[in-house]
C-alpha cells in the first residue's frame, strides 16, 4: 500500500502556501477565493506528485530492451544535427558507455549509426512520398549540411537524393 508507506515531507513552498491559505481565511472577495483555490490546487498537485514518485519502485531495473526502446524513442523524437550520444544517455538515465554497449549488443550498431540510418530512412520516405526538397530532406535526416547528407544518402542507397526525389525511385 503506497499511501501507508508515504511519509509526506512538505517543501518550503508548500509550507508557505499553507500559511498563505490560513492568512486568507475569512477573505471572501472573488479574487481572494480564486487565489485560495489556486493555492489549494498547487498543494494537491504536490501531494499527487509525491504519491506517484512513491509508487514507482526506485530500484527496479529496466530490461535492456526497455532501455534500448527508450533511447530509440528519444532519438526518433529529437532527431537533429547536434543530437549527441551524451544527450541521449542523459535523457534516458544511462552513461554513454552503457548506451553504446547496449546499442552494439542489442541493435547491432553504434548509437550514431542508428541515428544516421533513422534519419536517412525518414529523409528517403519524405523524398518519395512528400516531394520535399533536398534541403528539407537534409533537415529531416538530422544533417547539418546538404553535402554530408548527399554523401551519406549515396552510400546508403546507391544514388543521390535528387534522383530519389525526381525519379520517385524505390
Amino acid at each position: 500500500d503506497v499511501v501507508g508507506r508515504l511519509r509526506w515531507q512538505p517543501s518550503v513552498t508548500v509550507e508557505q502556501h499553507a500559511s498563505r491559505l490560513v492568512d486568507m481565511q475569512g477573505n471572501k472577495t472573488m479574487a481572494s477565493q480564486l487565489e485560495q483555490d489556486m493555492i489549494a490546487l498547487e498543494l494537491l498537485q504536490e501531494g499527487i506528485a509525491q504519491l506517484e514518485r512513491a509508487a514507482q519502485p526506485q530500484d527496479a531495473p529496466r530490461s535492456e530492451m526497455d532501455r534500448l526502446a527508450a533511447a530509440q524513442d528519444y532519438i526518433a523524437r529529437n532527431l537533429r544535427a547536434d543530437l549527441t550520444t551524451a544527450e541521449i544517455a542523459r535523457a534516458t538515465g544511462m552513461s554513454t558507455r552503457v548506451l553504446e554497449r547496449l546499442f552494439q549488443h542489442r541493435a547491432g550498431r553504434s548509437v550514431g549509426a542508428y541515428r544516421r540510418a533513422l534519419g536517412l530512412d525518414r529523409a528517403r520516405t519524405a523524398l518519395l512520398d512528400d516531394s520535399v526538397s533536398v534541403a528539407q530532406a537534409t533537415e529531416i535526416a538530422g544533417y547539418g549540411n546538404a553535402a554530408s547528407f548527399g554523401a551519406a544518402f549515396q552510400r546508403a542507397y546507391g544514388h543521390p537524393p535528387s534522383r530519389t526525389r525526381s525519379g520517385k525511385r524505390a
